[in-house]
């Protein structure tokens, strides 16, 4: 009898183990997507910094070369 009561417990723990295998793994999974996001994010984040830094000197030199054609410091 304690055999077979044993063979239950082991198939219940058993379960119970590949579950919190499968949990594990997904977490790893979710560890490392949430990574990748965290490094795009901070990549994205500088390049919208600098596209920005770039459209903003694009605007001044506009408007620097539209005031220096206005004033006749420079030809048109």
């Amino acid at each position: 009898m304690f055999a077979l009561d044993f063979k239950g417990q082991f198939e219940r723990m058993k379960t119970r183990l590949d579950l919190m295998k499968a949990f594990l793994s997904d977490i790893e999974d979710l560890k490392h997507k949430n990574e990748v996001a965290k490094a795009v994010l901070t990549k994205l984040r500088e390049i919208i910094y600098e596209t920005d830094n770039v459209l903003t000197d694009c605007i001044l030199r506009d408007e620097y070369k539209k005031h220096c054609v206005a004033f006749g410091l420079i030809p048109s």
